[in-house]
């Protein structure tokens, strides 16, 4: 009689064990699940942070770039009233020598050129870099790139490739494009000292 109660026991026990293995192999896919849902939550936190720090790099870089073409545009108009201001000067000089409208001779030196020159703004280094790079990048001609006239002399040739080098060099010049701006930099250079 003990034999035939044997089998039983055994079948029970094999559905124990394989109702346990099930078990355990349903709570190891969960386990592998819950884990694989955390490392997708973990790449999306990720990406979202990465994107984040892309859209506030592009908005910081919008607001250097605005307030590098302000003080640019400020430079431009500063400029043009020095130069305003040295042909006006020169008007009064020579009416004052003719004798003529002596007294209007100051109405030439207006407030608003010398309160334009007191303005112009001062760049930063980083924005004179910015300004360098696109620069060089626009330029259409070997010599242009060193903002040199066409057959210039071989020491002007250096001493501007030198100033540029050092102002453009990737390892200081932190400007978007200062890798390109020095490499078109380097083959102007030797393309013209090749010629000289």
């Amino acid at each position: 009689s003990a034999k035939k109660f044997r089998p039983a026991a055994d079948a029970a026990a094999e559905a124990a064990a394989a109702k346990a293995a099930a078990k355990a192999d349903l709570e190891a896919k969960l386990a592998a699940a819950k884990a694989q849902a955390e490392a997708m939550k973990r790449e999306i936190a990720e990406q979202t942070q990465a994107a984040h720090r892309r859209k506030e790099a592009a908005a910081k870089e919008s607001l250097a770039r605005a307030e590098l073409e302000r003080k640019e545009a400020a430079l431009a108009k500063a400029e043009r009233a020095r130069a305003s201001d040295a042909l006006l000067s020169g008007f009064a000089g020579a009416r004052k020598r003719a004798g003529a409208g002596t007294h209007l001779g100051n109405a030439f030196h207006s407030t608003e050129v010398g309160e334009a020159l007191v303005e112009a703004p001062e760049l930063t280094a980083e924005e004179l870099d910015r300004i360098a790079v696109r620069r060089v990048m626009a330029a259409g001609s070997d010599w242009a790139v060193l903002d040199l006239a066409v057959n210039a002399q071989a020491k002007w040739v250096r001493q501007a490739y030198r100033d540029l080098a050092r102002r453009l060099h990737p390892d200081k010049c932190k400007a978007p494009g200062a890798k390109d701006a020095f490499q078109k930099l380097s083959r102007a250079y030797q393309n013209i000292s090749a010629n000289l």
